[in-house]
């Protein structure tokens, strides 16, 4: 983040500066440490790809793990 002016959050991307507005409706999230203890059968989790790190068949191997609350949205819904 670059900066912050009332509801105005100023980002730098690769594709350059962006302007994020803050709404009534905006959710919060912050990530905590975890570990595989906490993924549980059924917990809803996004998986980013370690694409560096050679994998085989239909597997992947796991670079992160974000583990979503079970009352999350699935982005895009």
């Amino acid at each position: 983040m670059t900066s912050i002016s009332g509801t105005t959050i100023t980002i730098t991307t690769n594709a350059g500066t962006v302007k994020v507005i803050i709404t009534g409706t905006t959710a919060y999230q912050k990530s905590v440490p975890a570990t595989l203890g906490d993924v549980t059968t059924g917990a809803r989790v996004t998986v980013r790809p370690d694409f560096s790190t050679p994998s085989g068949g239909s597997q992947v191997n796991a670079g992160t793990v974000i583990i979503q609350p079970a009352t999350a949205t699935p982005t895009g819904q």
